[in-house]
């Protein structure tokens, strides 16, 4: 048995694996999914437009009322991202896990409720399919090979394993790519690898070593125009 075969058997394996630790969230460790109901959704909208008391700054200001609209590429789309990776996400700013100086003051200044309530709100509503001119100028051919086969010379599996068919993701904790701006994935990919986002330190934090700037950019490039919906209920 050759090294590629032994590789690709244990890299068929690995998947299996990657799947199952992804379906975790990866601060938290073994998570149950959660179900929101409308009021959450109602107060998740209120606090997306007005912010709150406790000094939250209204999220529409960044992500947009409807969690997709803003084009600049500097804000994630996080409309119809699964309701739990959202609120982990909000949980790992809070505490520092992930580091960024805007998200940080507001995840402090909303409670737990508050924070599954405005992920539950965003996560109701439809991904707008409207495309981003983007600036990425990445090789997608080279970030499709990535992404759907990935790369036994550097040994990495493909990102789809984890993040779904087409990258559409996975609920409850895996959230989708596709079509996700490529300035926001080629921004977290970097700073995963320069160790700024710790949030997913069994997964994400060793597949990023594995790739180099051409690399990060031909993904963030690939998935930017992968325009596929991810199907309605993730939550």
């Amino acid at each position: 048995m050759n090294k590629e075969t032994l590789f690709t058997i244990l890299l068929l394996l690995g998947v299996s694996v990657g799947i199952a630790i992804a379906q975790q969230s990866p601060s938290e460790g073994p998570q149950t999914q959660w179900t929101t109901s409308e009021e959450d959704i109602q107060a998740g909208e209120k606090i997306a437009k007005e912010g709150t008391k406790s000094g939250a700054t209204a999220c529409f200001v960044c992500h947009g009322l409807k969690g997709s609209e803003n084009l600049t590429g500097q804000f994630p789309r996080i409309a119809q991202q699964p309701a739990l990776y959202l609120a982990t996400q909000l949980k790992d700013y809070a505490t520092g896990v992930r580091i960024n100086s805007v998200m940080e003051p507001i995840a402090k200044n909303l409670s737990e409720a508050e924070r599954k309530q405005v992920a539950a709100y965003y996560s109701s509503l439809e991904m707008a399919s409207k495309k981003l001119s983007s600036k990425i100028k990445g090789d997608i051919k080279r970030g499709q090979i990535l992404a759907t086969v990935g790369d036994a010379k550097i040994r990495l599996q493909a990102c789809n394993n984890c993040h779904g068919p087409g990258g559409i993701g996975l609920a409850p904790a895996i959230p989708y790519l596709a079509g996700q701006f490529g300035a926001y994935i080629e921004t977290q990919l970097k700073a995963w690898k320069s160790g700024q986002r710790k949030n997913s330190p069994g997964q994400m934090n060793d597949i990023v070593q594995r790739l180099d700037e051409k690399d990060m950019a031909a993904l963030a490039a690939y998935f930017e125009q992968v325009q596929r919906t991810p199907p309605k209920k993730v939550r």
